[in-house]
């Protein structure tokens, strides 16, 4: 009989919110109200340094990831996620950021296995060195074979034909990824674009992203809903010896305090070696004992997932 796997909904939010200061009353009233659902936060132009980023604090979420700038004033990105999820930060893609270019924030969410990676570029940003680190954050995590979700503004008109447009849609059709955002996103009296996105696996959406007019911003937000396989988790007991250099200076003393008289004693040979071993073994055994851990893990049905 096969077993049924535990689903869940992961709600997604995403908005260039134009510095965060001055909207986080009108956020944290429509998340208590009318985006009740949203798990994930995802904001771009939070427009604060990183001494002050970490300040902000959104009601049931906490702060997972950001990227502030420390060369010129606005942009930033950064992600809250609901605190009863568990979060880890993505070590392997640490460090690509760059400033105007492509200011990332991504977490991890063990829970459903899912990485959500936040890219925001500039208008003015080198969009070589855009293209160039997307495609290093892709690769990155889809040879880990984790879900991923692009979220960001990359000022890029997802409703107007141009190189660059062609150029970041061939990559991500490379990858199986499609921008499940399918309105425009910024609307002026004269304009209207599509510059922000949700980005997924094609082969995962059921649904396109709801584009939301929040009225705070001159950006509109985007909410997403995935249905995911939820993590359990599990806890695995590992039993293993403590080495350390102290431990190894205890063992060196235990040996010269053994006076080794039984073995000298002992005229066959094959017996006094067992002797010997013996008591190597019990001082081994002293210094070097064996300890059981407790390694939290999660289990999805492909497989066991260490924290």
């Amino acid at each position: 009989m096969k077993q049924e796997q535990k689903t869940a909904v992961v709600s997604i939010f995403h908005q260039n919110v134009q510095s965060i200061n001055n909207k986080l009353l009108e956020l944290n009233i429509i998340l208590q109200t009318e985006l009740t659902e949203v798990d994930v936060l995802c904001l771009s132009e939070h427009w604060l340094r990183e001494e002050y980023i970490e300040l902000i604090s959104i009601d049931e979420f906490k702060l997972t990831s950001n990227f502030s700038r420390s060369k010129s004033i606005r942009g930033g990105t950064c992600i809250y996620v609901k605190h009863y999820l568990q979060t880890k930060e993505v070590n392997y893609i640490k460090g690509i950021s760059k400033e105007k270019d492509f200011e990332m924030t991504a977490v991890k969410i063990l829970d459903y296995n899912l990485i959500v990676v936040y890219v925001y570029r500039s208008p003015d940003g080198d969009f070589s060195v855009f293209l160039r680190s997307l495609e290093s954050v892709i690769q990155n995590v889809q040879v880990r074979k984790r879900w991923l979700i692009l979220c960001g503004d990359w000022n890029i008109n997802f409703m107007h034909d141009s190189r660059r447009l062609r150029d970041v849609q061939e990559l991500l059709s490379l990858h199986n990824l499609v921008n499940t955002v399918r309105s425009p996103t910024r609307v002026t009296k004269n304009t209207a674009s599509l510059i922000d996105i949700v980005i997924t696996d094609k082969e995962r959406i059921s649904d396109i992203a709801a584009v939301i007019d929040l009225g705070y911003s001159d950006h509109k937000a985007q909410v997403l809903q995935l249905t995911v396989k939820k993590m359990v988790k599990k806890w695995k007991v590992i039993t293993s010896r403590q080495y350390s250099e102290k431990r190894v200076e205890e063992f060196k003393c235990l040996l010269r305090k053994e006076s080794w008289q039984e073995v000298y004693q002992t005229l066959e040979v094959n017996s006094a070696l067992q002797i010997f071993m013996e008591n190597v073994g019990y001082y081994f055994n002293i210094a070097f004992p064996y300890k059981s851990q407790i390694l939290e893990t999660y289990k999805i049905a492909n497989g066991l997932l260490r924290v």
